[in-house]
């Protein structure tokens, strides 16, 4: 009798497929996997990922943040004579600062020469509305081939953004664009990433996405969308969900990867040498910053890292 009521009860669940269950028990023990192997396994984070980091102690000594264009561009111009792979900016320029400060950024990000900047996508809550219109450089960092698969309606699963917040034009101009638009479950940990996004027509990769585009010496033409099944980038391919989504396999709590503060890299106390066919991601790990992640192994790991990983 226990046989029979426990096999009606889980095919009658595996039938209706409750969101309660999978949503909240299932990822319980996706949560409890992770754990166990980090316990259970001697995998280490990529030595060749290399996070600068606006923390405390760099806006204690630089100044309250923001900081000026012009700062920033002398953080790139520092982190670039390390001749890193690739840079990502976890930052969203989107708003002009001065003329003068803003062609200094564009101009040390077009010197470097491999940095991808943050781009964020918005999209609508049920009891809100959000409008606005796409700049028109925009579509030039869409994905050049999408590829769909026979029957499958991976197109009404894809994250459909209703807003935009792209970096201004001269720096778009000189880099290359990446979502960094992410969705917690309903216990608001942050366990999937979004690895594209459909947005006024067109598809736009993720900054990690991009960066590692970026690091293998790949153009957008030799990366494309095979919906519904994943991402071929390059001779990689990288399977996703129906919504171009992929389980973050979190290595471990925030600093499990290599940090380095930028007031150090500013103040020259760090050797160029330290970031010499690295992948560098610049993002903020301050508090005041308001970046932190909830994750399955942390309650307040800086979103750059969520992106290292």
């Amino acid at each position: 009798m226990l046989a029979v009521v426990s096999t009606v009860v889980f095919l009658t669940l595996q039938l209706f497929d409750p969101s309660v269950l999978r949503e909240h028990i299932e990822t319980k023990t996706l949560d409890l996997r992770l754990y166990l192997g980090t316990l259970l396994s001697d995998s280490r984070p990529h030595e060749d990922i290399v996070i600068v980091t606006v923390d405390e102690e760099s806006i204690a000594e630089v100044g309250r943040w923001p900081w000026s264009r012009v700062v920033m561009a002398e953080l790139v111009e520092k982190i670039s004579s390390g001749s890193p792979r690739a840079i990502g900016i976890d930052i969203i320029f989107s708003e002009a600062e001065s003329d003068e400060a803003d062609s200094r950024l564009a101009e040390a990000i077009e010197r470097a020469g491999n940095v991808v900047l943050a781009t964020g996508f918005m999209v609508a809550t049920e009891d809100e509305t959000i409008k606005g219109e796409p700049p028109d450089y925009l579509w030039d960092h869409a994905f050049m081939n999408v590829k769909s698969a026979r029957d499958i309606p991976w197109k009404d699963w894809v994250v459909k953004p209703d807003a935009v917040l792209a970096p201004i034009k001269n720096m778009a101009a000189v880099s290359a664009l990446g979502s960094v638009y992410s969705h917690p479950d309903r216990d608001a940990v942050l366990r999937w990433d979004i690895l594209y996004v459909f947005y006024d027509g067109d598809y736009y990769p993720s900054l990690p996405l991009q960066v590692v585009r970026m690091a293998k010496g790949l153009r957008m033409q030799d990366m494309s969308i095979h919906g519904g099944s994943g991402v071929m980038l390059g001779k990689s391919f990288i399977p996703t969900d129906l919504s171009g989504r992929i389980f973050i396999n979190y290595r471990g709590k925030e600093g499990t990867y290599n940090y380095v503060s930028a007031a150090d890299v500013l103040g020259g106390r760090v050797a160029p040498g330290v970031f010499k066919d690295k992948v560098v991601l610049l993002g903020t790990s301050a508090m005041a910053t308001y970046d932190q992640k909830v994750t399955p192994l942390s309650s307040n790991m800086p979103g750059v890292e969520k992106n290292a990983t």
